[in-house]
């Protein structure tokens, strides 16, 4: 007896043998791993867009898993899910920097990772140094999201001026030259940044006449010039003469 292969095509379902004599039949029907597809999104919170270019989609075979990772972009941290995930979708909580995941069978799946923008501080200070110490006249604390600016600015009091800045400031500090009456600061990862502006007393001139006008002339006997600070006082007194 011979016998006969016969090969079921892809398209086939089924197949209808008739037995014959002294023919062993074989049939075959052949397959390959069913496959499942799996999307990546990396979604910011916020603006509820995907992070730049962060999204991927696997096709695997059915049974296989791949494990997905958090974004480790410092500009950003992880975040909760919203409350308003369409059913089905895979939400990676806030505490996992990864999810493996496995592909089923006639089950495309979408895996989200969310994310808040990474924050980070500014601090303003004003300073005035008129008698050699630091003395704040003012103090500020600003806190926004890495990448944005903000712009300070210098304190328009008619008591101080600018000033420049001491030869001591310490390393890292942003020290606002005395020509510059503002400064934009960025926010960086993992940094806060202090901006400093320096001021001294503004002071201003007092002029003493002591005038003799016996004749109906005005005759000067004695004049001073004092130059104090703005805010201070000083006591002038008649002649003694």
């Amino acid at each position: 007896s011979t016998e006969l292969v016969i090969v079921a095509t892809k398209t086939e379902n089924s197949k209808e043998i008739t037995f014959e004599a002294n023919k062993n039949k074989e049939v075959r029907f052949y397959y390959v791993k069913a496959q499942a597809t799996l999307t990546e999104k990396h979604i910011d919170l916020t603006t509820g867009e995907e992070i730049e270019i962060s999204s991927n989609t696997y096709t695997q075979n059915v049974g296989t898993s791949k494990t997905l990772n958090r974004l480790t972009d410092v500009n950003y941290v992880a975040a909760d899910a919203p409350s308003n995930v369409p059913e089905g979708i895979i939400a990676v909580g806030k505490t996992e920097n990864s999810r493996e995941v496995t592909f089923e069978a006639n089950k495309n799946k979408e895996i989200r990772f969310y994310y808040v923008k990474a924050k980070s501080k500014i601090i303003e200070k004003h300073i005035d140094i008129t008698d050699g110490s630091e003395v704040i006249l003012e103090e500020h604390e600003y806190t926004d999201n890495v990448g944005e600016t903000k712009t300070l600015n210098r304190l328009t009091d008619v008591n101080y001026v600018a000033a420049d800045a001491p030869a001591d400031v310490p390393e890292g500090i942003i020290v606002v030259a005395k020509t510059e009456n503002s400064k934009e600061v960025g926010y960086e990862v993992n940094k806060t940044k202090e901006v400093r502006f320096y001021y001294v007393k503004a002071q201003s001139k007092l002029t003493e006449k002591h005038i003799d006008i016996t004749t109906g002339e005005e005759v000067i006997i004695e004049e001073h010039e004092y130059t104090q600070n703005v805010g201070t006082t000083k006591t002038l007194n008649r002649l003694t003469n």
